[in-house]
């Protein structure tokens, strides 16, 4: 898909990447040249170890060891600095203590296009290590230089056989070629996955390791592998990222070509900076990212476990089209092992769906009476590869399944290799998954279901994990697609924002970092959200005049910039019906606010009309994240929402579609469908303040935050009963 076709999600970049268009980083994955500054010939040098590894692999390029005191190395002549090598170099090696690499870095100017910084001893060592990273990524700006690194692997790449890893081959193998590329933030963990991919021989393309991005990030990664051919499926390693919007904005573009995957470690950091709002106190930093990764189209996945399960899917190099639902066939020739493959399909979400009458007509047809012929299929040991076929062929051509798991047991003396190519053949309409259990015969059959470009796994739950994984990415596939054409949200022209930034200048103009209640609910009916009439008040004599005007019963609130959650301090008085219960609540709620919060400023008190009984509280909120920008949440509300976390998050703005979906995450959710009989709400108009929420967050600048709690949504409509918001 072409680029401008990808939505503009945030209309931001950084400096680099608005210098550079198309892929500017082509040059790292096929140099024609690469230096390696610090070569060296002393046993255990990192350096001597990737000059050997380039030497091994394959690479083609040209080969120069640089270091000023020796004069060959590795049987290479060895140049005292770039500059004596007389040409331009393609990549430079930085195999350097982390002191001497800026002024390195200085002295190549001009004559490389990137450099791969592998040491330590930056970011990640302190303050005195910052300070050279940042000097470090100065002169990569000053100078135009494309910087991997510092404290990184490098690039190990099965095309151009560049190979930077400093770990030799003997201790860690290299992966065969393949169709998965990983980015990983973490070297231990690209090494670590290589290895076990190669012991398996599932292959990758292309694995680059970029360690603290003082310049190339994840985001370049993501966009130089978008574009890559070669490249089938993208996963990545991340414990954090440089910048959530550019982030978004690249994974966006690869999600809309080929499967993003991601684990995302450091799943126990600390969220969002202290807010006043539920919000703020809910939303984490993993709540965030997971957020960006559905706005991105990105399937994340749990763990290690999990990464190598999808490299296995993707690693064959063949092109594997996502499924178009979760509708699983089984076939074996072990019925126990197939009944426990059905039941973890069912845990993981999959539907194992019985066989329609025509279908179980036809194949009972063409069987045996003692094969079992339902979902799953048992070919028993009377299994051939012409029975598989059959059953394959009688299952998968109609639509009734959208992708298969064979669990294949070798006991059965009609089983042959013959069998890897029926398979292979028949998986290019539909995905299917190979389980192969067994000891070392079975085992043996795994590496040629793998070369014939099958995914195949030892064990059943590995196998159901990997059609699950499919299944999600199908899934994520069609969301991705809807979203290229269901639209960005609410139009910031439909909300009165001209209106809505007075309101703020207002505040602003007396000093407010807050929006009192009143002040916040006019925003929300500036912004069409439905809020009851209510009215500002300073004394008992102004609410008992608002009250007769407004119609009993009402609601008395205190009105105080210093208190955010009312109900906390005695702050709030509903079904008042008298003047008598005015008068009541009146002083009630003075005497709580002065012994709870004695040193608030109270601004007054809002007389507000109740709203009806009935209905079901649920919460809005929204606030802007420093990182990923602004975004939405949803849950059931109430006072509890804190210790409950029934909540979903998506960066804003949102569509309706969104919202839907976002409803649907919340286990709460049943209390807006009729539980028990208590009649569908109206979910349309949860989903309609979503969106407006999403689109005040993400259209007023000056608003950092704003919440909704409770919405109380009844069979028809749905009413803010409080809100507040705070100004950035």
């Amino acid at each position: 898909m072409p680029r401008s076709k990808i939505p503009d999600i945030f209309n931001i970049m950084s400096d680099t990447h608005k210098i550079e268009k198309g892929n500017p980083l082509g040059f790292f994955f096929n140099p024609k040249s690469v230096a390696i500054v610090g070569a060296s010939s002393a046993p255990g040098k990192l350096s001597g170890i990737i000059l050997e590894s380039l030497k091994n692999s394959g690479f083609a390029g040209r080969v120069y060891p640089v270091n000023p005191k020796y004069k060959t190395v590795g049987g290479l002549k060895c140049h005292k600095s770039i500059a004596d090598i007389k040409k331009d170099i393609d990549v430079a090696v930085f195999a350097l203590p982390a002191l001497s690499v800026p002024d390195a870095m200085e002295e190549a100017a001009g004559r490389v296009k990137g450099a791969i910084v592998i040491g330590g001893g930056f970011g990640e060592a302190g303050l005195d290590g910052a300070a050279l990273e940042g000097r470090l990524k100065e002169i990569a700006k000053k100078r135009r230089i494309r910087v991997i690194g510092p404290n990184c692997m490098g690039i190990y790449d099965t095309i151009s056989k560049l190979d930077t890893f400093f770990i030799p081959n003997h201790r860690i193998k290299r992966p065969l070629p393949g169709g998965v590329s990983i980015a990983s933030q973490s070297g231990s963990f690209a090494v670590t996955a290589m290895d076990e991919l190669a012991a398996e021989k599932i292959g990758v393309a292309r694995v680059i390791s970029y360690g603290n991005r003082a310049d190339v990030s994840e985001a370049d990664c993501l966009e130089f592998l978008a574009d890559d051919e070669n490249t089938k499926a993208v996963v990545l390693y991340v414990e954090s990222v440089e910048d959530g919007r550019r982030f978004v904005e690249a994974a966006s573009l690869c999600a809309s070509k080929k499967p993003v995957m991601v684990v995302k470690a450091g799943k126990g950091a600390a969220g969002v900076s202290a807010a006043a709002s539920h919000t703020g106190a809910i939303a984490g930093r993993l709540e965030i990212y997971r957020a960006a990764f559905k706005k991105a189209g990105v399937i994340e996945l749990s763990g290690y476990e999990e990464f190598i399960c999808a490299c296995r899917v993707f690693g064959s190099g063949q092109e594997i089209t996502p499924p178009a639902g979760n509708r699983v066939m089984i076939i074996t020739d072990g019925g126990g092992m197939g009944v426990g493959i059905a039941d973890e399909c069912l845990a993981q979400g999959l539907d194992p769906a019985p066989l329609s009458a025509e279908i179980r007509a036809g194949l009972k047809g063409t069987f045996p009476s003692y094969f079992t012929i339902s979902n799953p299929m048992d070919l028993t040991g009377s299994a051939t590869n012409a029975s598989f076929a059959e059953a394959f062929a009688g299952t998968m051509n109609g639509d009734a399944f959208d992708m298969a798991i064979v669990a294949a047991l070798w006991g059965p003396p009609g089983l042959t290799d013959g069998l890897v190519k029926m398979l292979s053949e028949k998986a290019n309409a539909k995905p299917v998954i190979v389980c192969s259990p067994g000891g070392e015969f079975s085992r043996k059959k795994l590496g040629l279901f793998r070369k014939a470009g099958l995914p195949v796994f030892s064990t059943p739950e590995g196998s159901v994990r990997a059609a699950a994984l499919l299944s999600r990415l199908g899934k994520n596939k069609r969301a991705v697609a809807a979203g290229l054409t269901r639209g960005h949200g609410l139009d910031s022209k439909k909300m009165n924002s001209a209106s809505i930034n007075k309101v703020i200048e207002t505040a602003k103009g007396i000093g407010r970092t807050t929006l009192i209640e009143p002040h916040a609910k006019e925003v929300l009916r500036l912004a069409s959200i439905q809020v009851p009439r209510f009215k500002l008040v300073k004394d008992l004599s102004g609410a008992i005049d608002c009250a007769g005007a407004i119609g009993y019963p009402v609601a008395l609130k205190v009105v105080s910039p210093d208190v955010a959650h009312k109900t906390d301090v005695g702050g709030v008085c509903l079904g008042l019906r008298t003047v008598r219960d005015i008068e009541d609540g009146f002083s009630q709620i003075i005497l709580n606010v002065a012994d709870e919060m004695p040193m608030a400023f109270v601004e007054g008190f809002l007389v507000e009309e109740m709203v009806p009984a009935g209905g079901v509280e649920v919460i809005v909120g929204a606030m802007k994240d420093a990182q990923f920008g602004p975004f939405v949440m949803f849950g059931i509300g109430g006072v509890a929402v804190e210790i409950m976390k029934d909540v979903s998050f998506r960066l804003a703005p949102v569509t309706r579609e969104d919202a839907r979906e976002m409803m649907g995450e919340v286990k709460g959710f049943a209390l807006l469908t009729g539980f028990r009989g208590r009649g569908m709400r109206d979910i349309d108009a949860v989903a309609d303040v979503i969106v407006k929420l999403s689109g005040i967050i993400a259209n007023i600048q000056e608003i950092k935050e704003i919440e909704i709690n409770p919405l109380v949504v009844y069979h028809r409509g749905a009413v803010a009963v409080d809100a507040r918001a705070a100004l950035e």
